[in-house]
């Protein structure tokens, strides 16, 4: 919307110039994304791509996370995990509420672990 935001750069490393460079990349991730989410890594642009991937394949979608949670004291939601089948990454942070339950309405279609289903299952 056009509420004002802040976002923070917390700089833990030395290399300023890299810094500078992740917040740029984060920044017009926000930007081409409308602010709903950022793309951290992974082959796929949106998650709507990623869940059209799982979907179509008959992949499982592992969630590393809690996805599955939007903390009323957040901002932000984390969506970080693999597909089974092929060990891709992806890891996008949502920051629009709206989109966000979207988004759990789109993953009732797709099979899915979590990352502490599968130790369990190892151990």
């Amino acid at each position: 919307g056009k509420q004002p935001v802040f976002i923070c750069n917390l700089v833990i490393q030395s290399d300023s110039r890299q810094a500078r460079t992740d917040m740029a990349n984060t920044l017009k991730s926000l930007r081409r994304n409308h602010y709903q989410f950022y793309k951290g890594k992974g082959h796929y642009e949106t998650p709507d791509e990623l869940i059209d991937h799982i979907s179509g394949k008959k992949f499982t979608l592992v969630s590393d996370g809690h996805f599955f949670q939007y903390p009323p004291d957040r901002e932000s939601a984390t969506f970080i995990g693999h597909i089974k089948e092929t060990s891709e990454e992806f890891l996008f942070r949502i920051y629009d509420r709206e989109y966000f339950l979207y988004l759990l309405k789109r993953l009732r279609t797709v099979k899915k672990e979590s990352a502490q289903e599968q130790i369990n299952i190892k151990s």
